[in-house]
């Protein structure tokens, strides 16, 4: 890896060299009609396929509008010379002004996204193909200090084929937006976080980003000009993270202290013209590594909700006592459509809580070789409708409710119950020891 970033370097070192006063630019000249695929660099200088911009862009192709409007969607082979084609780190080509200046520099993408470049030798595999920025016209620093004079000569924009750790070193410079209010209760006010990927003076064709985690998605990418340069924008979202809240009733014992964590912008990579083929180069270094992932911590308050109406569910066969006293999934689902029978004890007086789902279970039901609407009446009747059908079952094998019924006095009915309502439905009260002996005798 240290030599591959001294070459690099080298290759930056290279691009600032001084032009001779007796040399000028004479770059080739791509334009519609140009005949050849790998388009030929037909430059002698030693920098040549490396840099731009001064002696070195001498006989450097450059592509114009006309030409990349012919080609459209194009994949070229690597850039020749002398029967020697460029490789990773090399450039491809140099881009008119008409195609990518600072100012206006969004038009360019649509122009880039259209290039893929490919090896022309062994297994022809793909290159990232990497738009990059060296301010060579002065045009950027005239805009900014008219007294510098610009050189319409030069262009300030390449395209260079990037794989393996070429490739890492330009991901290595992603960044992003201020992160400071990327917390829980921001997610609360406003369930969607909006942050920015940012990536300076460079930008790569086809460029999509993704996130590992389930949370974080990408926008298509963006080029907006700086003071001096562009630099490629990503928008990115984070979703609230879904709570399914559990209910807990009163006799609930469980902990709501603490924290619980979830991770986002986790696992960031890109593809790019030329992903998915056999090109390992670009897959096996295509991850952001210096975007660290960020953690949200959540109060775990967060994740119950007390229902202090009932002690609980009366269930059949569950562990500890047949009292659920934490519901989530399905028995949460039954128990907000009304569908249970909850229970609790206050002094000596057992309440024992019907819920309206059983009109509908209830409704004709046969009992006694006759159509149940006994359900429909109250006392004594509606209660039979009730135990005859399911409700023997239902109370007799709760275990907490037989241990309650050996030390209370009395016991009430209610029907009709919802999550959030009982009161006045109340249609059957008895002594604890004539529902025990009933439950026991039928």
């Amino acid at each position: 890896m240290k030599k591959v970033m001294k070459t690099i370097a080298a290759i930056s070192a290279m691009a600032v060299l001084a032009v001779p006063a007796n040399l000028t630019a004479s770059a080739t000249d791509i334009r519609a009609g140009y005949p050849n695929n790998p388009i030929i660099n037909e430059s002698t200088y030693g920098g040549a396929g490396f840099t731009w911009g001064g002696l070195e862009q001498v006989d450097n192709p450059v592509l114009f509008k006309d030409y990349l409007d012919s080609k459209g969607k194009f994949t070229y082979y690597a850039t020749v010379t002398g029967g020697r084609e460029y490789g990773a780190g090399a450039l491809f080509a140099i881009l008119h002004r008409d195609i990518a200046e600072s100012s206006r520099i969004q038009q360019a993408k649509p122009y880039v996204d259209n290039i893929s470049v490919r090896s022309s030798k062994g297994n022809k595999s793909y290159y990232a193909v990497c738009m990059e920025y060296n301010n060579y016209s002065k045009v950027d620093s005239h805009r900014n200090r008219p007294s510098i004079t610009p050189n319409y000569e030069y262009f300030d924009y390449a395209l260079r084929t990037l794989e393996g750790p070429y490739l890492t070193h330009v991901l290595d410079q992603f960044y992003t937006s201020d992160l400071s209010d990327l917390n829980y209760n921001y997610f609360k006010q406003y369930n969607t976080y909006t942050g920015y990927l940012y990536l300076d003076n460079f930008y790569i064709a086809g460029l999509k980003v993704t996130s590992s985690d389930p949370y974080t998605t990408f926008d298509t990418p963006v080029l907006e000009p700086k003071k001096t340069g562009f630099r490629t924008k990503i928008a990115f979202h984070i979703r609230k993270p879904e709570i399914e809240k559990t209910i807990l009733f009163s006799s609930s014992t469980v902990s709501t202290a603490g924290t619980r964590n979830f991770d986002v912008l986790t696992g960031l990579k890109i593809t790019c013209n030329g992903s998915g083929t056999n090109s390992y180069a670009i897959e096996n270094y295509s991850n952001i590594g210096r975007v660290s992932k960020k953690t949200i911590s959540i109060p775990n308050s967060e994740f119950y909700e007390r229902n202090n109406r009932y002690q609980g569910l009366m269930r059949c066969y569950e562990y500890p006592d047949d009292l659920l006293r934490e519901v989530s999934g399905s028995d949460k689902k039954y128990f907000e459509n009304n569908d249970f029978v909850a229970a609790k004890r206050s002094g000596n007086t057992l309440y024992i809580y019907i819920g309206d789902k059983y009109d509908h279970y209830l409704k004709d039901v046969y009992l006694d070789g006759r159509k149940n609407n006994d359900w429909f009446s109250t006392g004594i009747t509606k209660f039979n409708a009730f135990f005859k059908t399911m409700g023997r079952d239902k109370l007799g094998h709760c275990r907490w409710l037989r241990d309650q019924l050996n030390t209370a006095t009395r016991v009430n009915f209610y029907s009709d119950a919802t999550p959030n309502s009982y009161s006045n439905s109340s249609f059957y009260n008895c002594y604890a020891s004539d529902l025990l002996y009933r439950l026991n005798n039928g």
